[in-house]
Protein backbone atom coordinates (compact mmCIF):
# COMPACT_ATOMS: atom_id res chain seq x y z
CA UNK A 1 0.00 0.00 0.00
CA UNK A 2 2.81 2.36 0.75
CA UNK A 3 3.36 2.37 -3.15
CA UNK A 4 0.32 3.41 -4.19
CA UNK A 5 0.32 6.10 -1.82
CA UNK A 6 4.09 7.05 -3.60
CA UNK A 7 2.36 6.46 -6.96
CA UNK A 8 -0.52 8.97 -6.07
CA UNK A 9 1.90 11.79 -4.46
CA UNK A 10 3.73 11.52 -7.68
CA UNK A 11 0.86 11.83 -9.81
CA UNK A 12 -0.56 14.54 -7.64
CA UNK A 13 2.35 16.65 -8.02
CA UNK A 14 2.90 16.15 -11.66
CA UNK A 15 -0.66 17.17 -11.88
CA UNK A 16 0.09 20.56 -10.04
CA UNK A 17 3.46 21.68 -11.59
CA UNK A 18 2.07 20.23 -15.60
CA UNK A 19 0.15 22.64 -17.96
CA UNK A 20 0.21 20.40 -21.15
CA UNK A 21 -2.62 17.77 -21.43
CA UNK A 22 -1.19 15.02 -22.27
CA UNK A 23 1.00 15.42 -18.67
CA UNK A 24 -1.95 16.25 -17.31
CA UNK A 25 -4.03 13.16 -18.31
CA UNK A 26 -1.34 10.85 -17.86
CA UNK A 27 -1.10 11.94 -14.32
CA UNK A 28 -5.22 11.73 -14.09
CA UNK A 29 -4.52 8.02 -15.25
CA UNK A 30 -2.06 7.45 -12.67
CA UNK A 31 -4.11 8.59 -9.81
CA UNK A 32 -7.12 6.49 -11.11
CA UNK A 33 -4.89 3.93 -11.21
CA UNK A 34 -3.80 4.10 -7.73
CA UNK A 35 -7.57 4.37 -6.67
CA UNK A 36 -8.47 1.34 -8.23
CA UNK A 37 -5.65 -0.44 -6.85
CA UNK A 38 -6.81 0.87 -3.21
CA UNK A 39 -10.33 0.11 -3.67
CA UNK A 40 -9.07 -3.62 -4.75
CA UNK A 41 -7.22 -3.71 -1.39
CA UNK A 42 -10.04 -2.43 0.63
CA UNK A 43 -13.42 -3.16 -0.91
CA UNK A 44 -12.29 -6.01 -3.62
CA UNK A 45 -11.97 -6.01 -8.11
CA UNK A 46 -15.05 -5.41 -9.15
CA UNK A 47 -15.46 -1.69 -7.50
CA UNK A 48 -11.87 -1.21 -8.15
CA UNK A 49 -12.85 -2.19 -11.30
CA UNK A 50 -15.90 0.33 -11.53
CA UNK A 51 -13.57 3.12 -10.76
CA UNK A 52 -10.53 1.89 -12.84
CA UNK A 53 -13.03 2.36 -16.03
CA UNK A 54 -14.86 5.78 -14.35
CA UNK A 55 -11.21 7.17 -14.42
CA UNK A 56 -10.33 5.98 -17.86
CA UNK A 57 -13.49 7.54 -19.20
CA UNK A 58 -13.03 11.00 -17.53
CA UNK A 59 -8.90 10.67 -18.59
CA UNK A 60 -10.63 10.62 -21.89
CA UNK A 61 -12.63 12.70 -22.49
CA UNK A 62 -9.92 15.42 -21.05
CA UNK A 63 -7.48 14.10 -22.94
CA UNK A 64 -9.69 14.56 -26.00
CA UNK A 65 -10.63 18.21 -25.04
CA UNK A 66 -7.00 19.31 -24.35
CA UNK A 67 -5.52 17.97 -27.74
CA UNK A 68 -8.56 20.25 -29.47
CA UNK A 69 -7.88 22.96 -27.33
CA UNK A 70 -4.19 22.47 -27.85
CA UNK A 71 -4.83 22.73 -31.98
CA UNK A 72 -6.88 26.15 -31.39
CA UNK A 73 -3.70 27.68 -29.91
CA UNK A 74 -1.72 26.67 -32.10
CA UNK A 75 -3.75 27.95 -35.26
CA UNK A 76 -4.01 31.35 -33.00
CA UNK A 77 0.02 31.63 -32.25
CA UNK A 78 0.68 30.72 -35.79
CA UNK A 79 -1.80 33.24 -37.04
CA UNK A 80 -0.43 35.96 -34.65
CA UNK A 81 3.44 35.02 -35.15
CA UNK A 82 2.44 35.52 -38.79
CA UNK A 83 1.59 38.70 -38.34
CA UNK A 84 3.77 40.13 -35.14
CA UNK A 85 6.40 38.61 -36.51
CA UNK A 86 10.24 38.47 -34.18
CA UNK A 87 7.41 40.22 -31.31
CA UNK A 88 5.62 37.00 -31.07
CA UNK A 89 8.81 35.09 -30.55
CA UNK A 90 9.96 37.24 -27.74
CA UNK A 91 6.48 37.12 -26.39
CA UNK A 92 6.63 33.06 -25.98
CA UNK A 93 9.98 33.05 -24.75
CA UNK A 94 9.25 35.80 -21.95
CA UNK A 95 5.79 33.50 -21.20
CA UNK A 96 8.22 30.24 -20.88
CA UNK A 97 10.48 32.07 -18.48
CA UNK A 98 7.69 32.68 -16.67
CA UNK A 99 6.23 29.57 -16.34
CA UNK A 100 9.66 28.15 -15.29
CA UNK A 101 10.05 30.40 -12.38
CA UNK A 102 6.55 29.21 -11.06
CA UNK A 103 7.97 25.78 -10.87
CA UNK A 104 9.60 26.61 -7.21
CA UNK A 105 6.49 27.79 -6.26
CA UNK A 106 4.16 25.01 -7.18
CA UNK A 107 6.58 22.57 -5.78
CA UNK A 108 6.46 24.36 -2.49
CA UNK A 109 3.00 24.45 -2.90
CA UNK A 110 2.83 20.21 -3.42
CA UNK A 111 4.78 19.96 -0.33
CA UNK A 112 2.53 22.25 1.83
CA UNK A 113 -0.24 19.90 0.83
CA UNK A 114 1.55 16.68 1.45
CA UNK A 115 2.29 18.26 4.97
CA UNK A 116 -1.43 19.07 5.70
CA UNK A 117 -2.59 15.77 4.40
CA UNK A 118 0.19 13.84 6.58
CA UNK A 119 -0.88 16.40 9.77
CA UNK A 120 -4.69 15.11 9.60
CA UNK A 121 -4.18 12.19 8.92
CA UNK A 122 -1.96 12.02 12.13
CA UNK A 123 -4.32 13.91 13.79
CA UNK A 124 -8.07 13.04 12.57
CA UNK A 125 -7.86 9.57 11.31
CA UNK A 126 -10.77 8.28 10.29
CA UNK A 127 -12.15 4.35 9.68
CA UNK A 128 -12.10 1.48 11.40
CA UNK A 129 -8.33 1.09 12.97
CA UNK A 130 -5.89 -0.94 11.19
CA UNK A 131 -2.19 -1.61 9.67
CA UNK A 132 -3.75 0.11 6.41
CA UNK A 133 -5.34 3.18 8.30
CA UNK A 134 -2.75 6.29 8.58
CA UNK A 135 -1.99 5.50 4.59
CA UNK A 136 -5.63 5.12 3.22
CA UNK A 137 -6.34 8.39 5.45
CA UNK A 138 -3.24 10.08 3.90
CA UNK A 139 -4.63 9.18 0.20
CA UNK A 140 -7.90 10.87 0.44
CA UNK A 141 -6.80 14.05 2.33
CA UNK A 142 -3.88 14.38 -0.20
CA UNK A 143 -5.87 14.15 -3.22
CA UNK A 144 -8.58 16.39 -1.61
CA UNK A 145 -5.68 18.91 -0.68
CA UNK A 146 -3.62 18.81 -3.81
CA UNK A 147 -7.12 19.26 -5.80
CA UNK A 148 -8.21 21.66 -3.92
CA UNK A 149 -4.70 24.11 -4.55
CA UNK A 150 -4.16 22.96 -7.84
CA UNK A 151 -7.45 24.77 -8.19
CA UNK A 152 -6.35 27.74 -6.39
CA UNK A 153 -3.48 28.01 -8.72
CA UNK A 154 -4.94 26.93 -11.54
CA UNK A 155 -5.43 29.66 -14.79
CA UNK A 156 -7.32 27.42 -17.04
CA UNK A 157 -10.53 25.51 -17.28
CA UNK A 158 -8.72 22.67 -18.92
CA UNK A 159 -6.53 22.03 -15.58
CA UNK A 160 -9.46 22.89 -13.07
CA UNK A 161 -11.25 19.87 -14.52
CA UNK A 162 -8.53 17.66 -14.14
CA UNK A 163 -8.13 18.95 -10.23
CA UNK A 164 -11.62 18.51 -9.70
CA UNK A 165 -11.83 15.10 -10.78
CA UNK A 166 -9.21 14.69 -8.29
CA UNK A 167 -11.15 15.75 -5.46
CA UNK A 168 -13.51 13.47 -6.59
CA UNK A 169 -11.08 10.57 -6.27
CA UNK A 170 -10.54 11.53 -2.96
CA UNK A 171 -14.07 11.68 -1.61
CA UNK A 172 -14.52 8.42 -3.14
CA UNK A 173 -11.61 6.86 -0.71
CA UNK A 174 -12.91 8.87 1.91
CA UNK A 175 -16.24 7.30 1.34
CA UNK A 176 -14.89 3.76 1.12
CA UNK A 177 -12.81 4.74 4.67
CA UNK A 178 -16.04 5.19 6.42
CA UNK A 179 -18.00 3.22 4.88
CA UNK A 180 -18.34 -0.32 6.47
CA UNK A 181 -20.00 -1.75 3.18
CA UNK A 182 -19.63 0.10 0.32
CA UNK A 183 -23.23 0.27 -1.45
CA UNK A 184 -23.45 0.47 -5.41
CA UNK A 185 -25.53 3.06 -5.42
CA UNK A 186 -22.83 5.48 -3.79
CA UNK A 187 -20.44 4.49 -6.58
CA UNK A 188 -23.32 5.09 -9.59
CA UNK A 189 -24.02 8.29 -8.15
CA UNK A 190 -20.42 9.19 -7.90
CA UNK A 191 -19.62 7.52 -11.46
CA UNK A 192 -22.35 9.78 -13.26
CA UNK A 193 -20.98 13.14 -11.19
CA UNK A 194 -17.66 12.06 -12.29
CA UNK A 195 -18.64 11.97 -16.07
CA UNK A 196 -21.20 14.67 -16.03
CA UNK A 197 -18.23 17.33 -14.37
CA UNK A 198 -15.30 16.05 -16.75
CA UNK A 199 -18.21 17.24 -19.79
CA UNK A 200 -18.80 20.19 -18.44
CA UNK A 201 -15.05 21.27 -18.22
CA UNK A 202 -14.80 19.98 -21.63
CA UNK A 203 -17.58 22.27 -22.24
CA UNK A 204 -16.39 25.37 -21.14
CA UNK A 205 -12.63 24.72 -21.88
CA UNK A 206 -13.51 24.36 -25.79
CA UNK A 207 -15.57 27.25 -25.64
CA UNK A 208 -13.04 29.43 -23.61
CA UNK A 209 -10.80 28.43 -26.76
CA UNK A 210 -12.87 29.65 -29.33
CA UNK A 211 -13.73 32.63 -27.82
CA UNK A 212 -10.43 33.94 -27.74
CA UNK A 213 -9.58 32.48 -31.02
CA UNK A 214 -13.02 34.37 -32.32
CA UNK A 215 -11.80 37.18 -30.52
CA UNK A 216 -8.31 37.33 -32.56
CA UNK A 217 -10.28 36.93 -35.90
CA UNK A 218 -12.43 39.58 -35.58
CA UNK A 219 -9.65 41.77 -34.28
CA UNK A 220 -7.90 41.00 -37.59
CA UNK A 221 -10.55 41.23 -39.82
CA UNK A 222 -11.04 45.21 -38.12
CA UNK A 223 -7.83 46.04 -39.01
CA UNK A 224 -7.44 45.03 -42.23
CA UNK A 225 -10.41 46.74 -43.28
CA UNK A 226 -8.57 49.77 -41.23
CA UNK A 227 -5.57 49.35 -43.25
CA UNK A 228 -7.47 49.18 -46.45
CA UNK A 229 -9.35 52.33 -45.53
CA UNK A 230 -5.95 54.12 -44.71
CA UNK A 231 -4.95 53.30 -48.68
Amino acid sequence: MVLIVVLLIFAATCLMVARGWLILSLSLALIYLGIALLFWQTAGPHLALVKLIAGATVTGVLALTGFIVQNLNQRLEEQVSGKAGKASSHDFVIERREVIANYPFVLMTAALAGTIAYGLAMAVPLGTPGSSLVPLNFSWYWLLVSGLLTILLSRESLKTGFAAMVIIGGADLLYSVLAIRLEQGYLLLSTILLVYLSLAFAYLSVREALAVFRIAMVSDLEGEEVATDGV
